[in-house]
């Protein structure tokens, strides 16, 4: 884990997919995303390549 004055970087865990997934299907969120809001398939996909090449979760408030 890292901290710096503005951040904690930490290694992607299990728990992280719920929040990860309520971020990435919202429409509003992804307004500018041309490929729109994830379903939950590209969601878990997507997080579980992220957590196999080690992508941390960046938070300002400490673990997500």
């Amino acid at each position: 884990m890292e901290v710096t004055d503005r951040l904690i970087l930490r290694k992607t865990e299990k728990e992280d997919f719920e929040r990860f997934f309520d971020i990435n299907k919202d429409p509003e969120t992804n307004l500018y995303n041309p490929g729109g809001p994830m379903s939950f398939e590209k969601a878990e996909n997507t997080f579980k390549r992220c957590r196999n090449t080690g992508i941390s979760t960046i938070s300002e408030h400490g673990p997500l």
